[in-house]
């Protein structure tokens, strides 16, 4: 009877103990269901970061690496240096030849006012003698007018026997004096209008030494714009971060010769991080932008980071495969594909590089 009474506890205890696994396999079965209705889980996520890629604009000799790869840099640091040597002379050189220009530019401005000085001073001394020549021959012309009309009224005087011929001579003599005077006063007006009009002919000089300055002016400004350009090249030479963030990469030496565009280093901003997850194309009828995510990242395990859902892709992430995935015999195994969505964090921290694994956990509720 004992034996049976101990049997009969032996079942018990059994039974009990498998009520209780079922029990529990219910419960975190329950569990799972409940999780997998509230949330996304997906394990293909890493944190992502905008690479910036730096590049020279100029070829040339790489003389010296200002920078480590790691090291935090501000906007405008130096990242690499270029032998700037031979532009260097090359600016000298047009730097002295804008000096050469510039000073017959002042010569020629100085010539073409000593010049336009002296063609005003002559030009109003000869139109001066113009105006005096022009006074006497306009003074001597009613002399010369009244003269013949006494001499006419002398001769009439004279035929009439009234006027001795000595008063007849003196009215004659009166008449060729004044017009000797008229004609060399028209002779001495005619010689200063030609004078003046030769001086007048002159200032073309003035157009002349006009047209070497504005050529001139010409040349310093295509120099000036080469001195730009060398100077834009020179300032090429030391490449700089376009942005404060962290080298990440430095992919030359000190000593190579570099081309223009060629990759140097790649910068990243550690204030500006996100994760890229890969979700089931099935999972998508539950997502949308603004709901939130738990993210663990691998390397800080203990460490929660909470984001929200930034974006959904539009393509899957086949679409983008390097090689694609042609079926020419015909057979096909259907896949769920994948399509990228993005997480912004609530908080950056900067111990996130990218690149990192994640898991993230997505509440659709």
């Amino acid at each position: 009877m004992n034996a049976a009474h101990a049997e009969c506890g032996r079942i018990s205890v059994q039974t009990i103990f498998v009520v209780a696994v079922m029990a529990a396999g219910a419960w975190f079965g329950l569990q799972e269901f409940n999780e997998r209705l509230i949330f996304i889980k997906e394990t293909d996520a890493r944190v992502g970061a905008p690479m910036i890629t730096v590049s020279s604009r100029v070829d040339g000799w790489l003389s010296e690496i200002s920078v480590k790869e790691g090291q935090r840099v501000e906007a405008a640091d130096a990242i690499i240096k270029m032998d700037p040597r031979h532009v260097g002379l090359e600016l000298k050189q047009l730097n002295v030849q804008l000096r050469s220009i510039a000073a017959e530019r002042d010569r020629l401005f100085s010539e073409r006012h000593m010049v336009a000085e002296q063609m005003r001073t002559q030009l109003d001394s000869r139109t001066s003698r113009v105006d005096a020549a022009n006074a006497v021959v306009q003074s001597l012309a009613p002399q010369l007018a009244l003269a013949r009309q006494e001499s006419q009224r002398a001769e009439k005087l004279h035929g009439d026997g009234v006027l001795p011929k000595q008063q007849l001579d003196k009215a004659r003599n009166a008449v060729y004096q004044l017009e000797g005077d008229y004609l060399s006063a028209v002779a001495r007006h005619a010689e200063a209008e030609s004078e003046r009009a030769e001086t007048m002919a002159a200032s073309s000089r003035t157009e002349v030494l006009d047209k070497e300055i504005a050529k001139l002016e010409y040349e310093e400004e295509l120099l000036n714009v080469r001195i730009a350009r060398m100077q834009l090249e020179l300032e090429d030479r030391i490449v700089r971060s376009p942005i404060a963030g962290v080298v990440d990469r430095v992919f030359v030496e000190a000593g190579e010769y570099i081309r223009a565009g060629q990759r140097l280093a790649i910068v990243h901003n550690p204030k500006s991080v996100w994760v890229d997850a890969n979700v089931k194309e099935t999972e998508l009828s539950r997502l949308q932008p603004g709901q939130p995510v738990n993210i663990v990242v691998d390397a800080y395990p203990d460490t929660p980071f909470a984001g929200k859902v930034a974006r959904v892709g539009k393509s899957t992430t086949a679409t983008f495969a390097l090689l694609p995935n042609p079926n020419p015999s015909g057979n096909f195994t259907k896949i769920t594909q994948r399509v990228p969505i993005r997480i912004e964090f609530n908080e950056i921290d900067e111990r996130l590089h990218p690149g990192m694994m994640v898991e993230v956990e997505i509440d659709v509720r």
